[in-house]
């Protein structure tokens, strides 16, 4: 590792052999072996069934309570008694809510859904629903990825002549209600996977009362259930984050299967309504959902009323969908808006509040911040920051609901259970996870959980690297190792989508493209060309420029464009290689020296008024009289003539446009090639001969005899 730099690190080394025995065993290149080693797949016969999705789901009475679930679920059935499905307003409760409403709906159930308002009544099971729920003539609740903390709920329920059936993934941190409870983290619960989402809990409960009802052998009941259900199934397992391994690689494969093939109404047309996702014919993935299906479904929970995006599922025509998807469309854009104006306002506490030294946990509150939002800019600040954060907000009432994101190596549902006594209310899982705090006890709540994290988090170095999970050479860049990567999908948590690293590539071309947000590359390799986009990062504000020596994180795609295929390297992340790395801070440190008056013998150091002009008209162009982000490289790059000390140039015209009051610039302060500039109008010439700084640069080579 070079001083200064954060390691980029790989899961797999490529000394091993272990690998290249896989590939030979089932007849695949090696980094098709390597990513399945890297995935706990180093086995010839496991890494065979992860390939064919060779898994079977395990019998659903497995859970302790099915039986007596499906009993009760069964009995009120067949007693024509009212049945609620009590919800959550995220993806997963929308999508458990939707499958088991439309199974009981087509077993002739009295059934009626019920879902929270998430600012009015907040998460879980709340008495005043219970009371609405009693008035309609409800005789049976049936929670779905909710109630397992609910144990007074469920009581008051049972008062009332309610029985409950609870349904949940959720971590157990206590006593669990005395109903019926098909949960796979309970401690008594022997299955064997417990990572299902709330909606694949739900598909064990389908798979179960289908087999009950119609007494047929469980794999015929699966099949059943898969072809209604899986659909809905994969939509919540993947928006909820849950690991891609067994049973949930399994169901996410068929349901995704599904959605491709004949995607129900809602889903058909709340696509069709997107505008990041426009071809009809293109595969449904795991990233359709994450990043396209799956925030809408979650507007509608985060802004207004979830059963929106449950009538989408349940509309049985696209025209009687299409209303709902407008809606969730529009909605989300809604969401975006609020979204940006809290990140930015956390960013801004952040950086004048938060004690990155001491602290471990970033913990922040206000009043009024949108409470549907402020998970997702929660994620934000995690993945900006690497620190596991909260986000509380505090109604008028004093009442604070918080969101929070963990990293690697936080339990951060465990760390609200350990200050449970300043909480009003908490859940959620490993690294996403909520909580209520009453306004007066969030100064305590705040050391308690820093107190917590700082014990228990330890030096995690994932945090302060980054992983891919090899290094590629040249000639594994190619089109058919693109195409096999298709054999390890549905990506997701536990099999991420690969990413690698390619070290000390030539830089051949940079070029701007969307109105320069983003940068196209043409990056060479032992002879061999290839072209990459890095896309939210326009060329003037990345780290290299053209002639560069660079190293990637990337993965690979194949781009289409006027009916040709070919390879494209999608760039993480773009840095100068070492060797240039090293350079560039010795070129700091000479600039430095001069600075301080010493004078190292060095070549040309003094710009010409023409380099002035190149760096002045760019930074113009590039800032638009508005300060961006731009850097001293890619000025260095414009200088064609005398190239080994132009980095040393730019930075001292930098320092004299400044001094002349036509230019203003910050550097980064984490990064001294980084700098924000805006340019400085002004009228008529400036005579840059009078700066003290040029004057003085000129003196030195005059003392050095050199010409400027």
């Amino acid at each position: 590792m070079t001083s200064g730099r954060i390691l980029w690190k790989t899961k797999y080394d490529r000394s091993d052999n272990k690998a290249s025995a896989l590939a030979k065993a089932l007849g695949i290149p090696e980094v098709i072996a390597i990513l399945l080693c890297n995935r706990g797949y180093g086995e010839a016969k496991a890494a065979k069934d992860f390939l064919s999705n060779a898994y079977s789901f395990n019998d659903p009475f497995g859970l302790p309570d099915m039986d007596r679930a499906t009993d009760v679920i069964i009995s009120a059935i067949k007693g024509d008694k009212i049945i609620a499905v009590y919800g959550d307003y995220d993806v997963d409760g929308i999508t458990s809510t939707s499958a088991l409403f439309l199974y009981l709906q087509s077993k002739g159930a009295n059934v009626i859904y019920h879902i929270p308002s998430r600012s009015t009544e907040g998460y879980g099971m709340n008495a005043a629903a219970i009371d609405n729920l009693h008035k309609k003539g409800c005789k049976l609740i049936i929670t779905v990825d909710t109630g397992i903390t609910a144990v007074n709920e469920v009581e008051y329920a049972k008062s009332l002549g309610i029985d409950v059936v609870v349904t949940d993934h959720h971590e157990v941190h206590g006593d669990i209600p005395d109903a019926p409870v098909i949960n796979p983290k309970r401690p008594d619960c022997t299955y064997g996977f417990c990572d299902f989402a709330g909606v694949g809990v739900v598909f064990k409960l389908l798979c179960a009362l289908e087999k009950k009802i119609k007494n047929i052998p469980l794999e015929l009941a699966s099949a059943n259930i898969v072809e209604k259900y899986a659909d809905l199934c994969a939509l919540g397992t993947i928006a909820d984050v849950m690991p891609l391994v067994s049973e949930n690689r399994l169901l996410v494969y068929l349901g995704l299967g599904i959605m491709s093939e004949k995607p129900r109404p809602g889903i058909e047309t709340l696509l069709s309504a997107s505008t990041n996702f426009n071809n009809k014919k293109a595969k449904i993935t795991t990233s359709t959902v994450g990043f396209v299906i799956a925030p809408k479904l979650n507007a509608a929970g985060r802004l207004a009323d979830a059963s929106i995006a449950v009538s989408l599922l349940l509309a049985k025509t696209e025209s009687e969908a299409g209303r709902y998807a407008l809606e969730l469309v529009n909605m989300n854009k809604e969401r975006q808006r609020t979204e940006n104006e809290i990140f930015k306002e956390a960013v801004s506490m952040i950086e004048s509040e938060f004690d990155f030294e001491n602290d471990g946990i970033i913990v922040l509150a206000k009043k009024g911040w949108h409470q549907g939002v402020i998970g997702i800019v929660s994620s934000r600040i995690t993945e900006k920051y690497s620190l596991p954060s909260i986000l509380v907000s505090f109604d008028d009432d004093g009442i604070g609901k918080g969101s929070g994101r963990s990293v690697k190596g936080l339990n951060l549902a465990y760390a609200l259970s350990n200050c449970s006594d300043c909480l009003l209310k908490f859940g959620g899982h490993e690294l996403a996870a909520g909580m209520s705090v009453s306004e007066d006890k969030f100064k305590e709540f705040k050391e308690k959980i820093n107190s917590f994290v700082k014990q228990n988090a330890g030096e995690d170095e994932e945090r302060s690297s980054l992983v891919a999970d090899c290094e590629l050479f040249a000639d594994e860049i190619s089109m058919e190792n693109v195409k096999l990567l298709d054999m390890l999908e549905p990506y997701g948590t536990a099999n991420p989508s690969p990413l690698f690293i390619i070290r000390d590539v030539i830089v051949r071309d940079i070029s701007g493209v969307g109105e320069d947000k983003h940068s196209k590359f043409v990056f060479e390799k032992e002879g061999k060309l290839f072209s990459g986009i890095l896309f939210g990062a326009s060329p003037s504000s990345l780290t290299v420029t053209t002639r560069n020596r660079a190293d990637i994180l990337f993965s690979l795609s194949i781009n289409e464009f006027r009916g040709v295929s070919n390879v494209q390297l999608l760039v993480n992340k773009i840095r100068i290689s070492d060797a240039e790395y090293n350079d560039r801070k010795k070129q700091i440190e000479l600039y430095n020296a001069l600075k301080r008056g010493e004078y190292p013998e060095c070549s040309r150091i003094t710009p010409r008024h023409s380099e002035f002009a190149i760096v002045y008209r760019a930074i113009g162009r590039l800032s638009e009289k508005s300060f961006a982000r731009l850097n001293v490289s890619y000025f260095a790059g414009l200088l064609k003539d005398d190239r080994e000390n132009a980095y040393v140039r730019v930075k001292f015209i930098l320092d004299i446009l400044s001094e002349m009051q036509l230019l203003s610039f910050t550097y980064d302060e984490n990064n001294e090639d980084i700098f924000t500039a805006k340019i400085i109008p002004v009228r008529g010439k400036t005579n840059l001969d009078k700066s003290e700084i040029y004057k003085s640069l000129k003196l030195r080579n005059k003392n050095y005899g050199r010409k400027v």
